[in-house]
C-alpha cells in the first residue's frame, strides 16, 4: 500500500508540477539519507529485545562500528557503493517510467523485474527449482 501511494504521489509531482526526474531522484536520495540517519541514531540507543538477535553490545545498531568495517574492508566498501548505484539506477528508470507511462506500469515493472532476476538465477544454475517443493 505504501509503495502504491508513493508511486501515485510521484506521478502527480512529476507530471503535474513538471519537476525533472533527476531533481526528484535527488530529493528522494536526500530525504532517504536524512531518514536513515535519524533511524540509525534512534536504533543506536534502543536495547535489543533478544540476545540472539543483536550482537552489538546489546543494541540494535552501532553506526561507528559499521563505518569502521566499511572503511577497513575494501570489498564491503565496493559492494556498498555498487548497491547505492544500483538503487539510483532503479529509481531513475522507475521515475522515467512514471513520467512517460504511469505509476501502474512502474509497479508492474518492479514485480516483473523480481521474477526475471529469479528466472535468470535459475537459468545460470545459481538456484535450483523444484516444482514439487515449490507447490507446497
Amino acid at each position: 500500500m505504501i509503495a502504491a501511494v508513493q508511486a501515485n504521489i510521484e506521478e502527480l509531482i512529476v507530471r503535474k508540477k513538471a519537476i525533472h526526474v533527476q531533481r526528484m531522484i535527488g530529493l528522494e536520495g536526500l530525504y532517504g539519507i536524512i531518514w536513515s540517519f535519524v533511524m540509525c541514531c534512534i536504533f543506536s540507543f534502543l536495547p535489543c529485545i533478544h540476545p540472539d538477535l543483536c550482537n552489538i553490545e546489546g543494541r540494535f545498531e552501532d553506526v561507528v562500528e559499521a563505518a569502521r568495517e566499511i572503511v577497513t574492508q575494501p570489498g564491503l566498501l565496493f559492494w556498498c557503493c555498487s548497491a547505492a548505484v544500483a538503487v539510483l539506477l532503479l529509481n531513475l528508470c522507475g521515475l522515467i517510467l512514471v513520467k512517460h507511462v504511469s505509476a501502474v506500469f512502474r509497479s508492474f515493472w518492479g514485480t516483473t523485474s523480481i521474477i526475471s532476476i529469479w528466472a535468470t538465477s535459475i537459468l545460470l544454475g545459481l538456484e535450483k527449482f523444484d516444482p514439487v517443493k515449490s507447490s507446497i
